[in-house]
């Protein structure tokens, strides 16, 4: 909208604005439709949720439009201006030139104005991207030194991303003249704009899209622009030691980032070669209300590829919907056992096919589990943030008044129903004993790490801090956890009959 003058940005405004009561209105209706249809058969609730999500991506891009010729509005009544200056190297050719207006009324546009401190300008939450260039960052204020001291160890000293505290270990991996890889000069960004793209998702670029700074390459592999569940996965490479790593945004009752850490650790506890330092936290991020309602926050996270570490076992680590029908009966009982045991304590309700790794090694088929993101009972993404507390409580007081396997082996997406769609079954009383010494190591092991896997001050202790709602989800988590534990070490023949 640069190029409009005032009277065409009204127009577009005042177009927008009709535009969004409409969208406002259909987006009501898909939320009502969403409601209702939530708890009935899985198609008609993706269904409903699928519509949801794109009346909302409707709604919000017609919003930002409206947000968009607001801005614009006021730059033009403020005498801000565009203009071109030499490009210089890694730097920008669209800088905006901010002009401090006269009290009466905007001035005249000059032809070679002057471009003074952009806070004397406007307000600092109105400044304007690329006006701050080369100055104090607004996500470095408060904790400017913890985060200097990160950027150099990574870009500077070549140091360890394990070494990084938790809650600063995203803003400190992308700092550091973050250049766009899609232009042929690149672009260099300012610390407010990258904080900017880690607040909004990256919402502004296509997938494909490539970034690199001194130490990291990024790309732009997965993306969804709409909905409560906002998220987007980025490729990162290390360009120092060639560790290749996801960052993704992800949203509590969705794809939580919290509850992927809690399952990479029960993960490490049962020795499936994960380790925590492979899923680092970043800080929660707030949405902003859908439809008037508070809705649940986000929260960045950084994976290590799986194939770098998944088990131990070396190979072509392979999802389960490529093939694992083929050789499902070479899998090995003991990850059968330990995938069952860790599902069923933490209420995993997401092991699809899209979520078990394998790879054929040494006769047997070995296992790996990735996306742990709804363990505790499912998704909560329709659930208004006020009412998460009682939706856990009532969640926690059903499962440990009976926290038997008739249940859980009924959802539709436990671990082993999911193996025994795939093909398997137990093959011989040898692996059957396996099986069942596994599940009771396991069980064992993970009774034992309970307040490692479910510590809400073991979790903040590298540095990230919990919401309230999740400090509540973690605590009725671990209630459901004791409560499984419990049953399954008395009732192990009926756990593997029952899903076997």
């Amino acid at each position: 909208m640069r190029n409009l003058s005032k009277e065409e940005v009204l127009g577009k405004k005042i177009q927008d604005q009709q535009l969004l009561k409409q969208a406002q209105a259909g987006f009501d209706e898909a939320f009502k439709d969403w409601q209702s249809k939530k708890n009935g058969n899985e198609r008609a609730r993706d269904e409903a949720r699928d519509n949801l999500l794109r009346m909302w991506a409707q709604k919000e891009n017609l919003k930002e439009g409206v947000s968009a010729a607001e801005l614009r509005i006021t730059e033009i009544d403020a005498g801000i201006e565009f203009r071109q200056r030499p490009p210089a190297a890694g730097g920008n050719n669209n800088v905006p030139v901010i002009q401090n207006p006269p009290r009466a009324q905007p001035p005249a546009r000059p032809t070679e104005p002057s471009a003074p401190d952009a806070e004397e300008a406007i307000p600092e939450d109105k400044i304007v991207p690329d006006a701050d260039a080369g100055g104090r960052s607004p996500r470095k204020i408060g904790r400017e030194q913890m985060l200097n001291e990160a950027i150099k160890q990574l870009h500077e000293d070549g140091g360890n991303l394990a070494d990084v505290q938790d809650g600063i270990v995203i803003d400190a991996v992308v700092d550091g003249q973050f250049i766009d890889g899609n232009l042929q000069r690149g672009r260099e960004y300012t610390d407010a704009e990258v904080a900017g793209f880690i607040r909004n998702g990256f919402k502004d670029f296509e997938r494909g899209a490539k970034f690199e700074n001194r130490r990291y390459k990024f790309e732009l592999v997965k993306q969804s622009n709409g909905g409560a569940d906002v998220w987007c996965v980025l490729k990162v490479v290390d360009k120092n030691t060639g560790e290749k790593w996801f960052m993704k945004s992800s949203t509590y009752g969705a794809n939580d980032g919290l509850l992927e850490n809690v399952g990479m650790r029960a993960a490490q506890a049962l020795e499936f070669g994960n380790d925590e330092n492979h899923l680092r936290l970043g800080n929660v991020i707030a949405n902003d209300p859908i439809a008037g309602r508070l809705v649940q926050p986000r929260r960045w996270i950084m994976m290590r590829d799986i194939h770098q570490w998944e088990n131990g076992v070396q190979g072509e680590w392979k999802d389960a919907k490529d093939g694992l029908d083929v050789v499902a009966t070479k899998i090995n009982p003991r990850d059968v056992g330990r995938i069952a045991v860790l599902d069923m304590v933490l209420d995993n309700r997401d092991r699809h096919g899209g979520n078990f790794m394998w790879v054929e090694a040494g006769g047997r088929v070995r296992l790996g589990v990735i996306d742990h993101g709804l363990l505790g009972g499912g998704r909560r993404d329709g659930v208004d943030v006020n009412e998460i507390p009682e939706h856990l409580e009532r969640w926690a007081n059903a499962i440990v008044a009976n926290p038997g396997v008739r249940e859980y082996r009924d959802q539709f997406n436990n671990g082993v129903t999911g193996l025994k769609r795939a093909g398997y079954k137990i093959q011989n009383p040898r692996d059957r004993r396996i099986l069942k010494e596994t599940m009771r190591r396991s069980v064992g092991k993970m009774k034992e790490d309970l307040d490692t896997i479910l510590g809400v001050d073991r979790i903040q202790a590298n540095g990230a801090q919990l919401s309230d709602i999740e400090k509540a989800h973690i605590r009725a988590l671990k209630r459901v956890a004791e409560a499984r534990i419990s049953w399954i070490e008395n009732n192990l023949d009926d756990m593997v009959d029952q899903f076997l």
